[in-house]
């Protein structure tokens, strides 16, 4: 028989006993399952009623807990409600009820100690008028002590009934201790709310809770009031009280059933409890004992690892013998293969393994193939007559058998007949030591066999073409990043850099050689130590640590600051192989957020500097005025110069309040139209006594320069101010150029002309950490006692106010240039007409007869007005509130309303305005503010005549005087005028007509 036969018959012997023996395993694996099944589902079913009793246990200790909780809470309320009752009957019976009767009656009932029980009584309004408390006599007197906003007085009044009431335990005003107040309301004769009487007791001695330490940290015990506010709520040995709960799950189940049980997470710290509450009625209290699930769970730990270790070890029983039935029938099947093995090995080795074999022998003609296997013709779309019988060299060309070294380092392509490309691994052995002689190989005489293996390695080549094309991309892609990125192995030596990170360092591309020490110098001083401690920890962890923030000089020397996160690559042992360094550039981002914060502490202190000048203006205009009026009394020569100095300091004051608000960009200014040239021209005296004999002043003007709408007063006092910062900058002496030019800009798509003014001095300049905070308020490098800081922070105010701008350029050793823009003046009809050289006419006041209502919650104010006004001869009439200048209204006949803006109440000054306009046609309004014109205007008083204070008599009378005399200010030029003279006043707007006459 052939051979191949004998091997067929044997597979087919070999299958139907594999078969058999695979239905024996599958009946064993069956029967193992079904036992480690049984065995699971019984310890499951175990585990879950030990679990299941001990939370019943639990269930029951809260509810027994709960129990005794409400047997004390109801004996305690009712001992309460008792002495309460007493002490209402006492106030009731007693209408003459004092602090000595409440002592005398705290003696004889019958209050625990321990509760350190304190009562009050008070009346209808909240007014304390008796305390008492155990251990104290005679305690201090009650002063002004008002509950009257207290929550549970509130409770108690708004109540139609007069039941016990709990209140949220609270900090006392007399004891400064925790206290829970439960009160009793005190109805009048009448039947009408009379007060409350209150006993106010330690929350901890209402019931068990807080009175000893919870049984286990997850533990809770809390007493809360219906509406969901914690009385007491103790956690371990923390007591916490009026925290609002009324959200939680409990507050749900209380109002289905007053008594129950129930399991969920807290509301407070998200932990899993089982819950027993009841719910006390009438007092409207929850008393609730909470223990933690996972600590019930951990105390049955010990009898569920038990049950579990003997079920593990059933099932682990089960699978040792069924390790032991697969084992021997491994056994057995691996020796039928063996026998399989041996008898189809030449098949195996020609014929069905994927690598490809030909044998060759050495002729006279050369190295000539006489034996492949099939899937070689296969692979290489060939016929056995192509291989057969021809040499080598066709087939492998370039290949010698005999040189050949060994195995191949490098891929061979080979090309099939369709145009396919194939790589191969080569391999060379000699015949004998490869196949025995016989059937397989028969080498000719005197000749030399070779067996050569041909491996296909066309996916592998194609997949590392794949992965460098895919590298190569990377890289690219790496190189386009903004961030910087430095790779270093265990040797602290640079292997890869990408593009910004080469060009930064300006190192070039050849990086070989380039270490972390070589770079140090390219660190800041400041910042090595932490990026090398950073180091250092991923060195010892592997772990990326967070980003630093460092300073990395660029090739120029020019420091910018990066974030910097450190990344480690590990080998298989978890040993750090290389460091990886990710550098972000956010110099512009902290520039950006230093001038955020510079902004926010601009707008922080023009914030703070509006708040302190309606007060100091308030007070400034009572010191003003009287002075005033004093200044007229007094006859004594050396009296009137010690007022006349006083009044100088009191307007010395006022221009310090005109300067914070002018920091603060709040100011009020008397924008006039102005020529920058002949301001500069009558100026230049003044700045060269400023800046003395050793700085050269020079002008240069601009002679087509336009005309500006600017406070001429304040822009003298900012271009002096800059004049002596510059002398201050040239110790040894220099030159100040001042010069005028016209420029335009754009904005928001539309062209603005700006008349600029360039200060510029050959000082010694401003270094950049300078030059950036040169404007912050209060921040000056000048010695101490020289300057306050706030020299260019006001001028600055003041051009942005003014709707300018101001640039600052300065370099160290070279000199520093400030440039003031501001915008060309559109018109020429501005007020006032003396800006446009016109002479001021005079107001001409009709007599001082008329009556006048002055409005103002300060009452030295108002007399002062009402002082001024009847000097001229006006009937005067006070109100110190809005409704009570409303009842004035409706009473007098009133021709003028001097009204402050700002005052306690509903309404305000506007609201007054509003309703002097639509109900009394003819009265005038003149309105005051120490507030600054910004805050006002924006709350709509730009349609109404205003004095901001302080003010002076004079300023007063006048405006006062062009307001009784007009029939219509709004379109009266000689009233506008007129008011114009103050130089705190703001005017109605031009473009509103229905002004109030």
């Amino acid at each position: 028989m052939h051979p191949r036969g004998l091997l067929t018959g044997f597979s087919r012997c070999l299958r139907a006993l594999l078969g058999l023996e695979n239905r024996v395993r599958l009946a064993a694996c069956l029967l193992a399952f079904a036992l480690v099944l049984g065995i699971a589902l019984q310890t499951w079913a175990s585990v879950a009623s030990i679990r299941r009793d001990a939370l019943e246990n639990a269930r029951s200790l809260n509810e027994k807990v709960v129990t005794g909780d409400e047997a004390r809470i109801r004996q305690t309320l009712a001992a309460i409600d008792t002495a309460l009752g007493v002490i209402v009957q006492d106030v009731q019976s007693n209408p003459r009820y004092s602090h000595t009767d409440l002592v005398r009656r705290m003696g004889s009932l019958r209050l625990d100690p321990a509760q350190r029980p304190v009562i009050t009584v008070a009346d209808s309004r909240g007014r304390v008028y008796a305390v008492a408390a155990i251990g104290i006599s005679d305690p201090e007197p009650l002063g002004s002590l008002n509950v009257g906003d207290r929550d549970y007085f509130l409770r108690q009044r708004d109540s139609q009934s007069d039941a016990l009431q709990i209140g949220v335990p609270l900090m006392t005003r007399r004891f400064k201790v925790v206290a829970m107040p439960i009160t009793r309301k005190i109805l009048a004769a009448d039947g009408s709310f009379g007060g409350v009487v209150t006993l106010s007791i330690r929350p901890d001695t209402l019931s068990t809770v807080g009175s000893a330490r919870a049984p286990e940290h997850n533990s809770v015990r809390a007493v809360l009031t219906r509406e969901g506010r914690v009385l007491i709520r103790q956690m371990g040995d923390q007591l916490s009280y009026g925290d609002d709960v009324s959200k939680s799950q409990l507050f749900k189940n209380v109002d289905t059933n007053a008594v129950g049980s129930f399991i969920g997470p807290s509301a407070v710290d998200g932990v899993v409890r089982l819950r027993s509450y009841r719910l006390l009625e009438p007092y409207g209290i929850v008393v609730l004992s909470a223990t933690g699930q996972e600590a019930v769970l951990a105390g049955t730990s010990g009898h569920v690892q038990g049950v579990l270790l003997a079920g593990g070890t059933a099932i682990t029983l089960c699978l040792l013998v069924l390790a032991v039935m697969q084992n021997t029938m491994r056994r057995r099947r691996n020796h039928l293969l063996g026998m399989a093995r041996m008898a189809s090995r030449e098949v195996f080795l020609l014929g069905q393994i994927p690598v490809m074999f030909l044998f060759a022998r050495v002729e006279e003609a050369g190295c000539v193939v006489f034996k492949c296997n099939e899937h070689l013709l296969r692979t290489l779309e060939r016929s056995s007559a192509e291989v057969l019988g021809q040499p080598l060299q066709r087939l492998l060309p370039g290949l010698d058998p005999a040189a050949w070294p060994g195995d191949a380092a490098a891929p061979r392509q080979l090309q099939t007949p369709s145009g396919k490309t194939v790589y191969v691994m080569v391999t060379v052995s000699q015949a004998n030591s490869f196949v025995q002689a016989g059937d397989v190989v028969t080498a000719s005489e005197g000749g030399e066999a070779f067996c050569i293996s041909l491996t296909d390695v066309s996916q592998s080549v194609e997949l590392k073409r794949s992965l460098f094309t895919k590298d190569l991309n990377f890289q690219r892609l790496l190189d386009v990043l903004p961030e910087h990125i430095r790779i270093f192995d265990s040797q602290e030596v640079l292997v890869w850099s990408n593009f910004n990170a080469i060009e930064y360092f300006g190192m070039g591309q050849d990086t070989s050689g380039i270490t972390l020490a070589s770079l140090r110098h390219r660190i800041h001083a400041g910042d090595l130590a932490p990026l090398l401690a950073g180091r250092n920890r991923l060195m010892k962890t592997g772990r990326a640590q967070e980003a630093m923030e460092a300073r990395l000089q660029r090739f120029d020397g020019v420091y910018r600051w990066f974030s910097i996160r450190l990344a480690s690559m590990l080998d298989e042992a978890g040993s750090v192989q290389k460091t990886i360094a990710i550098c972000t550039d956010i110099d512009d981002r902290k520039r950006m957020a230093e001038h955020a914060a510079l902004s926010q502490r601009l707008e922080t202190t023009g914030q703070l500097a509006g708040g302190m000048a309606h007060d100091f203006n308030n007070l400034l205009s009572i010191i003003i005025g009287n002075l005033d009026l004093a200044r007229l009394s007094v006859r004594d020569p050396e009296q009137g110069r010690q007022l006349s100095v006083a009044l100088g300091a009191a307007e010395r004051g006022a221009n310090l309040v005109k300067s914070l608000l002018t920091l603060a960009s709040q100011q009020v200014l008397q924008p006039v139209v102005a020529d920058i040239n002949a301001m500069l021209g009558a100026m230049l005296p003044l700045l060269l006594h400023a800046v003395g004999p050793r700085v050269r002043v020079s002008q240069v003007l601009h002679a087509d320069a336009s005309l500006v709408l600017v406070d001429v007063a304040r822009m003298e006092s900012c271009l002096l101010n800059l004049a002596v910062n510059a002398r201050d900058a040239m110790p040894e002496g220099g030159s100040l150029d001042i010069a005028v030019d016209m420029q335009d800009q754009w904005h928001a798509g539309q062209r603005v002309d700006y008349v600029c003014i360039a200060i510029a001095d050959t000082g010694q300049g401003m270094p950049d950490a300078v030059q950036r905070r040169a404007l912050e308020p209060f921040f000056t490098t000048k010695e101490r006692g020289r300057g306050t800081g706030l020299g260019l922070a006001m001028v600055a105010g003041f051009v942005h106010q003014s709707g300018g701008q101001l640039d600052i350029a300065s370099e160290v050793n070279v000199g520093t240039t400030i440039t003031i823009r501001l915008p060309v003046c559109q018109q020429n009809a501005l007020l006032p007409a003396h800006a446009a050289g016109q002479p001021q006419p005079q107001p001409q006041p009709q007599p001082c007869a008329g009556t006048i209502l002055v409005v103002d919650d300060e009452v030295d104010i108002a007399n002062l007005v009402a002082g001024w006004c009847r000097n001229v001869g006006y009937r005067v009439h006070l109100a110190h509130g809005v409704e009570a200048a409303i009842q004035v209204l409706r009473t007098h006949r009133i021709d003028l309303v001097v009204s402050d803006v700002v005052m306690p109440g509903r309404l305000n000054g506007f609201d007054l305005v509003e309703f002097v306009t639509e109900e009394f046609e003819g009265t005038r309004v003149l309105l005051m503010s120490g507030y600054s014109r910004e805050a006002i205007v924006q709350e709509g008083a730009q349609s109404f005549p205003m004095l901001f204070k302080p003010v002076r008599q004079t300023e007063f009378v006048n405006a006062v005087a062009a307001l009784m005399s007009a029939q219509a200010p709004g379109a009266d030029p000689l009233l506008q005028r007129a008011l114009a003279t103050t130089s705190r006043i703001l005017l109605p707007s031009s473009s509103a007509t229905n002004l109030p006459t």
